[in-house]
Order: C-alpha cells, then sequence, then structure tokens
C-alpha cells in the first residue's frame, strides 16, 4: 500500500479478487507481509504510549472510537483478513507465504490485550499440515530493538531454522540493557515503536533465503516463462523510500 496507494489497496474488494484468482490460476508462487500492528501493538498497554484501541474482548475495536481510530482498525483489520484468506488459497493451490505480527504479549496477557494469534482464523490455520509457526527475537536478526515477534509461515520450513539458529534458540541473547526501550516518544515527538516497524537486513534475509528454497525445491528443471504477466506490469515501481524513512501505516 505504501508504494501502490491505488492499484495497491489491498483492502478493496477488487484487489482481493484480483489476487485470490491469481493464486488459483498458478500466477503466484507465494505471498507474505506483514498487516500494520499499530492498533495491535502491546506499546498500546504502556505508560506514555497511544491509546489501545482493541482488546481480546473487542478484537475489531472498541465501540467508543473515534472515526479515524475506527478507520485505523478497519483497514488493519482487512488487511490481516486478506493475507489469511491468501495464505488458505496458497495452502489449497500449492504455494508458499508469511504472515508476520508481533508475538502475543505474555506480559500484558491480564490485561486482556488483542492478538491475532489467540483469533480463531489463525488457530484453525495452523492446523494444516503446510503451516508452521516460528516466534523469535528480531535483535537476534539485526534489530535495535527485542522486538518479541512471530511469524505464520506456509512451505518455508528454511525460514524456521534460519530464525532459531541465532540467539538463544532464536531469542535474545545480548544481556540486560543491551536494546533501546521502544517506549514512549522520541526527541522529534514520534512513538519510539515506529522505528521497529522496519524489517531488519537478517529478517529480509531469512525470508529471501526460505523463500528461493520453496521456489528451487518446487520449480527446478521446469520451464517457466521469465516474462510478467500484462496483468501485473501496473505493480512494477521503483519509488522506494530511503531506508531511514519510516512511513505511516494509516494515510488518511
Amino acid at each position: 500500500m505504501c508504494l501502490q496507494k491505488i492499484e495497491g489497496n489491498l483492502a478493496s474488494s477488487k484487489a482481493f479478487q484480483f489476487w485470490m484468482h491469481q493464486i488459483a490460476i498458478g500466477q503466484i508462487c507465494g505471498m507474505g507481509g506483514g498487516p500494520p500492528c499499530e492498533t495491535f501493538t502491546a506499546a498500546r498497554l504502556l505508560e506514555g504510549g497511544p491509546p489501545p484501541l482493541r482488546s481480546g474482548t473487542w478484537p475489531l475495536g472498541f465501540p467508543h472510537l473515534k472515526h479515524k481510530q475506527w478507520q485505523q482498525c478497519i483497514v488493519g483489520s482487512r488487511l490481516i483478513r486478506f493475507l489469511l484468506e491468501a495464505l488458505v488459497h496458497l495452502a489449497m493451490h500449492g504455494g508458499a507465504g508469511f504472515l508476520e505480527h508481533p508475538q502475543f504479549p505474555l506480559w500484558a496477557a491480564r490485561k486482556d490485550p488483542s492478538s491475532i494469534w489467540s483469533s480463531r482464523e489463525v488457530r484453525l490455520l495452523r492446523t494444516l499440515e503446510c503451516v508452521g509457526i516460528t516466534s523469535f527475537d528480531q535483535c537476534t536478526l539485526g534489530s535495535v530493538a527485542v522486538k518479541p515477534t512471530t511469524i505464520l509461515h506456509v512451505r518455508l520450513p528454511k525460514f524456521r531454522q534460519i530464525a532459531l539458529e541465532g540467539g538463544h534458540g532464536g531469542r535474545c541473547s545480548h544481556g540486560p540493557c543491551a536494546h533501546e526501550r521502544m517506549a514512549g516518544r522520541d526527541e522529534g515527538g514520534e512513538f519510539r515503536t515506529a522505528r521497529a516497524k522496519i524489517y531488519p537486513p537478517g529478517l529480509n534475509h531469512a525470508l529471501a533465503r526460505a523463500i528461493n528454497s520453496f521456489v528451487r525445491s518446487t520449480f527446478d528443471g521446469m520451464d517457466t516463462s521469465p516474462m510478467l504477466p500484462e496483468d501485473f506490469s501496473k505493480f512494477a515501481v521503483a519509488d522506494f523510500m530511503p531506508e531511514g524513512i519510516v512511513q505511516p501505516d494509516y494515510h488518511e
């Protein structure tokens, strides 16, 4: 959505129908992403953080939200549902994929946190034999923060192997006070959690290696067309933001 605000608007019904069709006819090898966690983040349960917008009791959003807050929740929920539906279709048609989101905040369990990992949809998806779940700390892959993360992966067992190789089985081994605390606001008034949204190089590399492993084992020796299908040409862009710029999850 950040690169293609119109054609790439995955919250639209048109985009949903288009991509599910492409998966069904075999045009999509895999799909993955990290739906915006700004309305789910446990940082909203910390002192000095933004107010919570959801809870385990109200997973779609509190009934008293302001209009903009409600729109934030709607966009986040639709994007999560899009990716979950895509992963189900990929599982059915032999593809691969992943979904990344913050790990369930065990430290805040008594505060009734909202987490996609406790949802019925994800729990059902996890029962498929081709689906795996891996939890790890992103600092083991180069993040400036510990950032406990969970990734649901479809036919990407290589990712689990790589993610658990670092640190203590994928958990932080850097010791106390080794990382800056992602709470409150920085000197510029921005929430410190914003920078942690950017995937560290090690995480990108782990995902790329896992996807490469799947593609090579699935299509090695097959005659695949090097041409991009015409329907996909409108999505090919090279307008990327510099690495240090954090784009907002929600656009008015």
